[in-house]
Formats: structure tokens, C-alpha cells, sequence
């Protein structure tokens, strides 16, 4: 399929260069959506010579998409798999058999939000015709997300990806799962009333995101969805009205950590500043610099190629290839797993570790991604805990398993010791010689 989509819209961007009236108004560019290099889309730029377009700095992008019907939903489940291992080792070996496969969820969701972005158009339309303010309302929480995801912000030279999967889109459809199917309590119906005003709803979701865990407690749209599959493939969950799709689907731990942090401190804004709390919420927040927001920040540079072909450890190669192939871009697969790795690292003396690609090696320039990347990690560190030096692991002889885990994962780190009440457990030490 994605290869059938990246053709039909390599043919569209050459037809509309070829286009006199249309290549003297604009640039028309090659992008990703959501950074995701199986989503290729057309971008149109205004040319800044042209009178009137140029100076509105609008950007035209064109999403193709596909008929709901045209490939079955409940074939694209979370837990089936999409990505063969003869297409990543190149075998020509027969398949094994397809429940001994790893599911591939994100590569499945990458299918279905194209096949779903129509559906999902005409579910938001007929929630506009039952609020009246619901445009407004989403449109300032798009201000609001997208103030708050880092994107295009700067830290020294570099410039900040930020978040391409927690956006306006995901915050207006939990709008409408608010209005229309949210549930309080034990009794049924709407959080919110399609009377209320654009800044009551965008204060409902708000107080929603500052508490709501979505791991904890995932939520949908209807009733049909198979939760336990969702669950068991992705961390959090937020099932569309077709039931079929995690709108959640690559969004990774940490930006929801985030994203509640943030929420916590807007909901502080809007019910103790009540003066000035649209500069607080809105303006303030739009000239913060980005790196005021973490207790630490590093820059972390590392070569993609060598995560992604190890010359040491070649059995190591084809996982790396599938996350690739399932996160949409080596530079994602790398991300999450340096997120996933200094996020157990850290647990015990931050509260949150934020993982930031930069976009000098662009999402949209493979080869050049396959460089070196640049990674800002951002950490918010827990007052009570940050400044501990020992970190306990499990008893050897009682919890063999869990030893073997912390050996493998803190390496020449991982110290057996003897403590004063006579417990003998690994143990990591901060900072000793360094």
C-alpha cells in the first residue's frame, strides 16, 4: 500500500510543477505527514514575490487518502502483523506461522489514518451542528498543543521537531469524546454540554488532560473496540468511532507525561490568575524558552547507522529494521528507545524524561537522517529523590530472572552488596569516582 501511495503522489507533485498557473504562485514541495516517511503529502508555499499570497504565509498541504471500504478495518487489528521477516532479511524462506510473528500496531494505524481521515471529517462536522462553539474551542486548543510540543521552538542553533503525533487533531477529538460520549461517574453522558462556551469546553479538556492517565484508564468512542487487543499493543489508548484505530498510536510515553504537566499548570493558570489568565495561558507561554520547562538539558548526538546495522551483534538487525519500518522513520525508532532506556534509568529520581529530535537532519531527507542526529533530552527532576545515591535492584538468589535483567541492563554498574540489615541485592551507585 505505501508504496502504491508514495507513486500516486510523486505523479500529483510533478503534474502540479508542471502546472504554469500553479508553479508561478507557488513552491510545490515533498513532505510527511506527521513525520512519518510512509505518509508522503504535497506541500504548496506561497512564492514570496507573489502580490497578496505572499504575504499571508499560508501553507497548502494536500492529504490523499483512501475510501473507508477499501481495505476490510478489522483486518488492520493491533495485533496482527504487516511486516514480513522475508521483506527485512530479503529470504525467500516460507513464512512462519503468523500468530508466532511480532504485531505490528503502528503500521497498521499508519493504513488506517488514511483510510479514516473522511470519516473522521464528517464525525467532527456533525459535532460542530450540536455545540456551536465547538470550532472555537478547537481551535484554541490547537494554539494551546501546539505552544506546548516544541515544535520549530529553538534551543542554541538547533531546531526542535517537536511532538508530530500528540496535535490539534487528537485534542479535537477527545473534544467531541467529551461532548458526546464521555462518561462521569457511574452515571452516563457528556462531561461537557454543547451549550457551554469555546472557553468552558477548552477549560473542560484541559481539567481532563491534568488527571486523566491514558494508560491507566484508555477510553472510546463506542462499545465494539477490542479493548484487550489495544491494551496489549500500545501503551495508551484512545479508540476512534469507527473502533478500529488508537488515535494514540505512536504518541510515546513521555509526550503524555508532558502533555499532563502541562495541562496541570494551564488548569493553575486559568482558576487562580483569573485577571490575566489568557496572557498566561496564551502569550506567556508562546515567548517561554523551551529549555525553562526542565530541571537538565542535554545534547545527545548518535549515529542512525550504526543503531540501525550493528557490524557487532548482527542478530540485532532485523528488530532495529521492524521498529524502523514500524515507527515511520529511523530518527522515531531511535527516539523512542533512548525515551524507553534513560526512562528506566531515571525512574526513580526524575519525573519526567523528554526525548526532542531535532529537525537538522529533516524527516523528510533519508539518507541524510542516516547520519548523525541530534537529540535534546529534557529532564524534570523529583526534588525528593534526584539527589540519591544508591539505586536497589532485586536479591540474586531470590529473583534470579529480575538479576539478570539488571546485570544485563547497568552492565559493570550493577554491584553486589551487603547492607546493615543483612539484605544482599544488586545495587547501582550515582556518581562514586565521577
Amino acid at each position: 500500500y505505501f508504496y502504491k501511495r508514495a507513486f500516486y503522489v510523486a505523479v500529483l507533485l510533478i503534474g502540479l510543477q508542471q502546472h504554469s498557473a500553479i508553479s508561478e504562485l507557488f513552491d510545490v514541495e515533498f513532505s510527511c505527514l506527521r513525520s512519518d516517511t510512509r505518509l508522503p503529502i504535497v506541500v504548496l508555499r506561497p512564492k514570496s514575490g507573489v502580490k497578496h499570497l505572499g504575504k499571508l504565509g499560508c501553507t497548502v498541504r494536500i492529504l490523499p487518502s483512501i475510501a473507508h471500504d477499501t481495505l476490510p478495518l478489522r483486518r488492520l487489528s493491533p495485533e496482527r502483523n504487516y511486516v514480513r521477516p522475508s521483506y527485512i532479511s530479503n529470504a525467500k524462506e516460507a513464512e512462519s506461522d503468523e500468530a508466532n510473528l511480532p504485531a505490528t500496531p503502528q503500521y497498521s494505524a499508519a493504513i488506517l489514518s488514511d483510510a479514516l481521515l473522511l470519516t473522521h471529517m464528517k464525525y467532527l462536522f456533525e459535532t460542530t451542528e450540536m455545540c456551536p462553539e465547538f470550532p472555537r474551542a478547537a481551535t484554541l486548543l490547537r494554539i494551546w498543543i501546539g505552544q506546548r510540543t516544541a515544535a520549530g521552538r529553538k534551543l542554541g542553533s538547533h531546531k526542535l521537531a517537536g511532538s508530530q503525533r500528540l496535535n490539534g487533531f487528537v485534542l479535537t477529538m477527545l473534544l467531541a469524546w467529551l461532548l458526546r460520549c464521555a462518561h462521569s461517574g457511574s452515571s452516563s453522558g457528556p462531561k461537557l454540554s454543547g451549550t457551554m462556551s469555546a472557553y468552558q469546553l477548552f477549560k473542560g479538556v484541559i481539567e481532563f488532560l491534568a488527571v486523566h492517565d491514558f494508560e491507566e484508564a484508555p477510553i472510546q468512542f463506542g462499545a465494539e473496540a477490542n479493548m484487550d487487543a489495544f491494551g496489549d499493543n500500545f501503551g495508551a489508548v484512545f479508540v476512534d468511532p469507527t473502533d478500529s484505530l488508537n488515535l494514540l498510536s505512536g504518541v510515546q510515553e513521555w509526550e503524555l507525561a508532558e502533555l499532563r504537566m502541562e495541562a496541570r499548570l494551564t488548569a493553575l493558570d486559568i482558576n487562580h490568575h483569573a485577571e490575566d489568565r489568557f496572557t498566561r495561558v496564551f502569550l506567556s507561554a508562546a515567548l517561554t524558552d523551551v529549555s525553562a520547562k526542565y530541571d537538565h538539558v542535554f545534547r545527545l548526538e548518535v549515529d542512525l547507522s550504526k543503531f540501525l546495522s550493528p557490524k557487532h551483534g548482527a542478530e540485532l538487525k532485523p528488530a532495529r529494521r521492524l521498529a524502523e519500518l514500524e515507527f515511520g522513520h529511523p530518527v522515531a525508532a531511535v527516539q523512542n528507545r533512548i525515551a524507553s532506556f534513560l526512562s528506566s534509568a531515571l525512574e526513580k529520581h526524575a519525573r519526567l524524561v523528554a526525548v526532542h529530535p531535532c529537525v537538522d537532519a529533516c524527516f523528510e531527507d533519508g539518507v541524510k537522517a542516516m547520519r548523525r542526529h541530534v537529540f535534546f533530552i529534557g529532564i524534570v527532576a523529583d526534588a525528593a529523590e534526584a539527589r540519591r545515591l544508591v539505586d536497589l535492584g532485586p536479591n540474586p538468589d531470590a529473583q534470579p530472572l529480575e538479576a539478570s535483567r539488571f546485570r544485563a541492563y547497568w552492565g559493570e554498574r550493577a554491584e553486589l552488596r551487603r547492607f546493615r540489615d543483612g539484605a544482599i541485592r544488586l545495587a547501582t551507585v550515582w556518581g562514586a569516582g565521577e
